[in-house]
């Protein structure tokens, strides 16, 4: 395999910086007990991605025990039309 060129180590590292600088935001609908967030924030991460759950809805009082204990500062609604 040949050495990058200087411009395709440019452009990787451009690349590098977006996925740096990107976070992306996640939105939970019947959220339980943030199983389903978990994962893809971890896989995002895996793939050089930051990201946070900006709010989530989830209607079981024991569910939503469980997500303030590990998201303290993300909004919960109890109601999805809310």
């Amino acid at each position: 395999m040949a050495d990058p060129t200087s411009h395709e180590k440019a452009v990787a590292q451009i690349e590098e910086r977006r996925r740096a600088e990107a976070r992306a935001k996640i939105g939970s609908l019947f959220t339980g007990i943030a199983g389903l967030d978990r994962g893809v924030e971890l896989a995002l991460a895996r793939l050089g991605w930051s990201s946070h759950v900006v709010w989530q809805a989830e209607k079981d009082p024991y569910a939503r025990a469980v997500l303030r204990k590990h998201y303290p500062t993300t909004p919960c609604f109890e109601d999805v039309r809310d």
